[in-house]
């Protein structure tokens, strides 16, 4: 039986000092009653762009708000819909099946899928864009029985802001930022308020605020140069649950939370490396960055010092994904050896012997966290990886950008050009969907 090894590290957050206790546990890679990693289905539909010799890795996927599809945003300037398998919503709910109707789904599951092989994954809808594509994000209230809600909007190089309709590729409204010479220019990322009623787009010292009814070029600007004396390139954009506030991580490794409602600066946290992700729990912003082995925790009431430091080595300036669980109590993240590690975020630290969660006291520094990784879900770097927001199944991406020496382009370089085509043999630019193994 193939097994998948998981690895669990103690991790020290406390910066001034840090422990590891490492212990090895083993992860069956098939349907088993321990909550193992199960391979459900896969999706090719990245390599058509390969054929002209370009290495079309992903850069991104992301559920709907309603569960039902997962779009996924690639190097060729392209976002594919894929539509959620019906069989997860049958037989992969385990929280409300009985041991019978967990052993029956996994017969069925058996009948479906080759033990060696899960089943390809089709997709449903394309949309391209004019450009390489910076961000994308779902309407928040996106439901597909309501059709004028199945809204995902894009931005990408040299064009406006777009929005797509889901069901059909068709874009269906442009919002239009200008600089100061009047020329139309790209925001490097975008988010909407957790209403849907405000989409935000970030630039360099600037956003541009549009209501999501209203395309076209009218919006409220923010300087945050002229009033904060904020520069940087935005480089990612995300909001509290409640929607009152908003962070913006920039690619000189700040990070600044602003109020909503005016758009006043609350705090600021300056890191040693350029913000590549971020994500709200809470009050608490995880923090993922580039060239760095850590994700880091805030919490936002209180800006003087990290709450927690999570282990997650990455040696690159790609965009590395990572995603909390629907309760809140696991974050999973790629790396770049096509492994994918996780940290349990409500046992994280002992105060007097007893376990506590970062929520119980948010004075307190968590100084232990538990990290554990699962092996060989790709072949190169899960770049991406997404939880359904009620499924017990996530998603993840993969592949980087590769770089070849000149010399495998010269004909009377034979062996250099043999080893040069092995290399490209190990790419694996594929979507793939696992059982959630908590």
């Amino acid at each position: 039986m193939e097994t998948i090894t998981t690895t669990t590290t103690g991790i020290d957050a406390d910066i001034d000092s840090m422990e590891s206790q490492p212990t090895t546990i083993i992860a069956e890679a098939t349907p088993s009653p321990n909550g193992g990693l199960m391979l459900i289905g896969r999706s090719r539909n990245f390599q058509d762009y390969e054929m002209a010799g370009k290495n079309n890795f992903l850069k991104g996927c992301k559920w709907s708000p309603d569960g039902l599809c997962i779009a996924t945003c690639s190097d060729d300037g392209r976002i594919r819909l894929f539509n959620t398998p019906q069989l997860c919503f049958s037989v992969l709910d385990s929280n409300n099946c009985t041991a019978e109707d967990n052993a029956m789904s996994s017969e069925i599951l058996e009948a479906k899928q080759p033990k060696t092989m899960a089943w390809e994954w089709d997709v449903a809808v394309v949309i391209e864009e004019g450009e390489l594509i910076y961000d994308f994000a779902w309407f928040p209230k996106m439901n597909s029985m309501e059709r004028e809600s199945c809204i995902i909007t894009s931005c990408s190089r040299d064009h406006p802001t777009h929005a797509w309709d889901a069901f059909t590729g068709e874009l269906v409204a442009t919002y239009r930022s200008y600089n100061q010479y009047d020329e139309v220019f790209a925001p490097k990322c975008i988010a909407y308020t957790p209403d849907g009623s405000r989409l935000y787009c970030g630039f360099k010292g600037l956003v541009h605020v549009f209501d999501s009814s209203k395309p076209g070029r009218e919006c409220l600007s923010r300087n945050t140069k002229l009033k904060f004396g904020i520069n940087g390139v935005a480089s990612e954009m995300c909001f509290t649950d409640d929607g009152r506030k908003y962070a913006i991580g920039y690619f000189n490794g700040q990070v600044h939370v602003f109020s909503e409602n005016n758009g006043e600066l609350i705090g600021s946290i300056f890191l040693e490396s350029g913000v590549t992700f971020m994500r709200f729990v809470g009050s608490y912003l995880y923090i993922g960055m580039r060239m760095a082995s850590d994700i880091v925790c805030y919490d936002v009431r209180n800006f003087a010092r990290q709450v927690l430091r999570l282990k997650r080595p990455v040696d690159t300036n790609q965009r590395v994904q990572f995603d909390v669980t629907a309760n809140g109590q696991y974050l999973l993240s790629g790396l770049q050896n096509g492994d994918m590690c996780w940290n349990d975020l409500w046992n994280t630290s002992e105060n007097n012997g007893a376990k506590v969660s970062i929520s119980d006291d948010p004075a307190y520094v968590v100084n232990k966290s538990g990290v554990g990784v699962f092996t060989r879900l790709h072949d190169d770097c899960v770049s991406s990886i997404s939880v359904h927001p009620y499924l017990p199944i996530f998603a993840t991406g993969s592949g980087k950008r590769h770089f070849f020496s000149a010399v495998d382009d010269h004909s009377n370089a034979n062996d250099d050009e043999e080893e040069g085509l092995e290399e490209k043999k190990t790419f694996d630019n594929t979507l793939k969907l696992w059982e959630l193994p908590f």
